[in-house]
Order: structure tokens, then sequence, then C-alpha cells
């Protein structure tokens, strides 16, 4: 199996759950609400929350898993992966996901500039609730 998390955000109804579902079949869900993003030895890691997930089925751990790829999700009628190179949108799409409080928000932006500079694998996925969904 390949170990390693996959990233699907999006905003509401872009097709994050059916993602998810779809992905169970190979890979046991992280989380489906909020993860945590660390950098350690220039690689990154996912790491789960303490919060309760909306799915109950996902189980609790404190394991770190490698980030391997960041998918922001767009509904479509093909399915296309887009590879996402310009550091301008991929921070646009990433703050439109962010939950921070205000004063924080300065340090935290700070932190998703480094980040869109060090992690190289962001992508843009268009699918519909009909398109099969592989990834490599």
């Amino acid at each position: 199996m390949d170990q390693g998390a996959y990233l699907f955000t999006g905003l509401s109804g872009a097709g994050k759950s059916t993602a998810m579902n779809l992905m169970q079949q190979k890979s046991q869900p992280v989380a489906d609400d909020t993860i945590i993003i660390r950098r350690d030895r220039c690689q990154h890691y996912v790491y789960q929350t303490p919060f309760f997930e909306k799915q109950s089925g996902i189980p609790k751990n404190q394991e770190k898993i490698l980030l391997k790829k960041i998918f922001f999700l767009k509904k479509g009628h093909d399915l296309k992966l887009i590879p996402l190179k310009n550091s301008e949108i991929i921070l646009s799409l990433l703050t439109s996901q962010l939950i921070t409080q205000e004063e924080n928000r300065k340090r935290t932006i700070e932190t998703l500039i480094k980040f869109t500079k060090e992690f190289k694998y962001f992508f843009q996925l268009c699918f519909s609730k009909k398109s099969p969904l592989h990834l490599r």
C-alpha cells in the first residue's frame, strides 16, 4: 500500500466527502474535517487533531503521516488533474481554507507562504461524482 497522506480541500460541495469515500477502498482516512501539517527534516507530515470528526469511524492516533499531495477540488464534467505551480494561486486557495484567530493571521500567512515555496505537490482536481477517481 502507498504510505502517505493525500489532502483534499475545497469549498462546500466541491467533492471532499466523495473523494474520501472513493479513496477509502484503498486507504484509511486520517481526518474528514481538520488536520495539522508540520515540517520535520525537509518533509511535511500530517497529524490528526484531537477534535471529533464528522465521521465517527476514523480511528485516532498520534502518528505522523508523510504528506504526498494536496488536491484543491472543483466540480467539473470531465476528470482533470492540473499541476499548480503559481504560488499566488496556491496561497489564495490555501488561505480560503484557513482557520485561525485574527491575532495569529499574519504569522499564519507567513507560514503558508513558506510552505508554498517548500512543498511542490499541489494540484487542482476537477471531477464529477460519476468520474472514476484513480490517484497514483
